[in-house]
């Protein structure tokens, strides 16, 4: 919850006087050093998963949401536009997994790279909006769910085989 060169959300929760209702599941502050099983449970009462990250590689709680049929509301940039797979024609597209959410605008951080930050009416929209459609939230899950199946370790192992194996013929 707390970077060098981001925002101290620590603060903004207490600021806000949000404590009985925010969660950092991992850190170096307050909850950290939560187990398997507390993070199994966190997971398995959640609705949908929601972030605003503003930059991932893979983004592995994603995966996990997905895996047990979990959608994704999240920003539309790095692997989120992969993972969601949002097609903007058809919202109720059986491809879809979750919901992007519009870019406000980018910052630059101290290493010179870049971040996205949302747009946050569009976040609190669509968050309304699978808090208030459960068929939606149902048939995104079914996506997640699906598609998170191909995520195994042994199919991720045989993928980097192939890889390497192709490079050092």
């Amino acid at each position: 919850p707390i970077a060098q060169d981001g925002v101290n959300l620590l603060k903004i929760v207490h600021d806000l006087s949000l404590e009985d209702n925010v969660i950092f599941s991992h850190g170096r502050y307050g909850s950290s050093g939560w187990s398997d099983i507390a993070m199994n449970i966190l997971y398995n009462i959640a609705d949908v998963q929601v972030t605003a990250s503003s930059t991932e590689g893979l983004c592995l709680p994603a995966l996990h949401s997905m895996s047990i049929g979990i959608p994704i509301i999240a920003p539309n940039c790095s692997a989120f536009t992969e993972l969601i797979g949002e097609d903007k024609l058809d919202s109720l597209s059986t491809k879809n997994r979750g919901i992007l959410v519009n870019i406000e605008s980018w910052q630059m951080t101290q290493n010179e790279d870049f971040r996205a930050l949302v747009n946050e009416h569009d976040l609190s929209e669509k968050m309304k909006r699978l808090y208030t459609n459960e068929k939606e939230r149902i048939m995104l899950g079914d996506s997640c769910f699906k598609f998170s199946k191909q995520f195994t370790w042994n199919n991720c192992v045989n993928k980097w085989n192939d890889l390497f194996m192709t490079i050092y013929k």
